[in-house]
Formats: structure tokens, sequence, C-alpha cells
């Protein structure tokens, strides 16, 4: 569950924040701070994960980003 997949955060016009994982597809949170979705995100990583396991889904490997 600790693979280094990179992790995008953006801040919304409504004052809230985004976090996803694009190497995981559908893997995205929202949260009031990029504190919380720095949290949540890793929840919603492992989630992903899980279910992937669970079904037997193939994982991507994680890929370095500069």
């Amino acid at each position: 569950m600790a693979l280094p997949y990179a992790i995008h955060i953006k801040p919304n016009e409504d004052g809230t924040w985004t976090g996803e994982v694009p190497q995981l597809r559908g893997c995205v949170t929202y949260g009031d701070s990029k504190e919380e979705v720095l949290v949540l995100i890793e929840d919603a990583k492992e989630t992903w994960l899980e279910a992937c396991l669970h079904y037997g889904h193939p994982i991507p490997e994680a890929v370095y980003e500069d």
C-alpha cells in the first residue's frame, strides 16, 4: 500500500481542494483544505488498491514523475 504514486493536489474555485492519483484511474477525493485532501487521498488510494486485490484487477506499477 506504500507504493510511491504521484499525487496531484489543486485548489478549486470554490475554496475546496481536489486530490488525484493519476496512475490509479478514478482515484480522486475532495476536501476543505490541502491538509485534509492529503489525508483523504491516502485513504482513497488504499481503498482503490484493496478493491483491485479483491477483484483480481492488475495494479499499475508506480512510475516516478519529475
